[in-house]
């Protein structure tokens, strides 16, 4: 009789010509006899049940098995266990027969040799570690051919672009064959606990990456590790520089930080942070047009910066989720970085097309999710909300609707809060209140700020004096936290300082008893 085997390569060889990539007929076999043998003592069939039990929980898929009739029984095997039609050698043959396979596979014969081969199902670990170690060295074997033929493809794929594909295949293969455990309840206490004690000893108002923003550290303990957290906000409103504020704040505390900026190049990265850390007038500094007594500190500003040894500027214009992920990785084991900032989402790409947008960003906001959770860091990411946050809505706060392809990054993201500009009525002492706390950075000389006189507001004996001129100088932004997976959500108020581009709260939290008598 001859081997019915579907064999691959279109024929037979000589044994030294021959190489297979590798694999184990015997244990393929044995997997499949785990699933078919007929139970005949007390406890076989729960031993029968258990297996099928780990091949789930493994993720086993058809591809694991390299002999082709093996995959057409597994295939069967699997539909008959969603279908909950009963496993066992007669109804998996009834089953092949009707779908007109079961000659491919070997008929009844083979089917009896698989089962006779296996007396008992107890073995199926051994026969899974086997299997899924050849299905490994064959994707390692079909990784290395594939990269082979994009080195020598011509196209305008770059070396980084196929370095950075290989350092992503080969993880995600790394991790493939590993099975998914859970752990049981009590199993998780203790570290729970060790940190409840930490927590409680130290009393750590802030338990991740503090912000310059007291509102939004009070509200979300920190930018936490494993958390995804997404600043959202309409053009020209402030996300870049919400961002280089969390930036500059978690480098000056000697965290590294790693930025994917595809919207804005190295040089106007540094400009932002130089005139921000030196409360300048950004324009000054790209036009060369600052005075002398901001000579110093610019400098200072500019000796502060070159000390950010860990602070990773990636400006590609096309980047993917798995870029991200891959060059975060190699940042944390290199240079042990703490946050990744990607400034921003809507601009990424996927690693493959969808034909979709909303599906193509719903992979990179995954991939940004997979980067926290994995990677054990801070990832905040800015977004673009849509042009229905205007409508009808001015000076409201904004939905976590009005997330542009938002579906999936409303899911992934831990945290998300949305940047807008309210309504300020001049007039109204609750509106203008906290003028008493700020003064501009940098106002130019023929500034109104500088002409104007300021208009005193009061309320209930407490009063504040209003410069007509404020809008020149400052923006009033609120940052609304419309979602906090391990929090409460709420209010962050802002003020924008327009010269030097940077966010500050825009009450003092801090105030004295003295001060909260005659100002708020």
């Amino acid at each position: 009789m001859s081997d019915p085997t579907p064999r691959r390569g279109g024929g037979r060889q000589a044994a030294d010509d021959l190489r297979l990539p590798p694999h184990s007929s015997d244990a393929e076999r044995g997997v499949l006899g785990c699933l078919l043998v007929e139970p005949v003592g007390e406890g076989d069939e729960m031993v029968r049940r258990e297996a099928m039990d780990e091949v789930l929980k493994r993720k086993i898929g058809a591809d694991h098995f390299y002999e082709l009739r093996h995959q057409v029984i597994f295939r069967r095997l699997m539909r008959m266990a969603e279908a909950g039609t009963p496993v066992g050698l007669m109804t998996v043959m009834l089953e092949l027969r009707e779908a007109g396979n079961l000659d491919e596979v070997g008929g009844i014969t083979y089917l009896n040799e698989i089962v006779q081969a296996v007396p008992s199902a107890a073995n199926i670990g051994y026969y899974l570690e086997v299997v899924e170690e050849k299905w490994a060295l064959r994707r390692v074997l079909h990784l290395c051919v594939e990269t082979t033929v994009r080195v020598y493809e011509p196209g305008e794929t770059t070396v980084k672009q196929i370095v950075s594909r290989f350092e992503a295949d080969a993880m995600m293969l790394s991790e493939a064959h590993v099975p998914t455990e859970f752990v049981p309840l009590p199993g998780c206490l203790p570290a729970y606990i060790d940190a409840l004690e930490k927590r409680h000893m130290g009393k750590q108002e802030i338990t991740g990456l503090a912000t310059p923003f007291w509102y939004l550290n009070n509200i979300t303990c920190g930018l936490q590790p494993r958390e995804l957290v997404v600043i959202g906000a309409r053009p020209s409103c402030g996300k870049t520089s919400f961002a280089c504020d969390v930036m500059r704040y978690t480098l000056a505390n000697g965290k590294g930080v790693l930025f994917f900026s595809v919207e804005m190049a190295r040089q106007e990265i540094m400009g932002r942070i130089v005139a921000a850390e030196a409360r300048c007038d950004g324009l000054k500094l790209r036009n060369g047009f600052w005075y002398e007594d901001k000579e110093a500190a610019i400098m200072g500003a500019v000796e502060k910066v070159r000390g950010w040894d860990r602070f990773l500027i990636d400006d590609r214009s096309v980047v993917t989720g798995q870029d991200v992920f891959v060059s975060a990785r190699r940042a944390k084991r290199q240079h042990n970085i703490d946050l990744v900032v990607v400034d921003y989402l809507q601009l990424m790409q996927a690693v493959r097309s969808y034909g979709n947008r909303v599906e193509e960003v719903a992979e990179v906001s995954k991939w940004l999710k997979r980067t926290a959770k994995e990677l054990d860091l801070a990832v905040l990411a800015c977004a673009q909300l849509s042009r229905d946050s205007e409508k009808d809505r001015a000076g409201r706060p904004p939905l976590m609707s009005d997330l542009r392809e938002c579906g999936q990054i409303e899911q992934d993201a831990d945290v998300i809060g949305l940047l807008y500009e309210p309504k300020v009525d001049d007039d109204d002492f609750d509106d203008v209140k906290w003028m008493a706390h700020h003064t501009p950075d940098d106002p130019k000389e023929d500034s109104e700020w500088n002409t104007s006189t300021p208009v005193p507001v009061s309320k209930a004996g407490r009063k504040v004096d209003v410069n007509p001129a404020w809008r020149e100088e400052f923006r009033r932004i609120n940052l609304v936290i419309a979602k906090n997976r391990n929090g409460q959500t709420g209010p962050c108020e802002l003020v924008f300082q327009r010269r030097s581009a940077r966010f500050v709260d825009a009450h003092s939290p801090k105030r004295t008893k003295e001060e909260k008598g005659q100002l708020i």
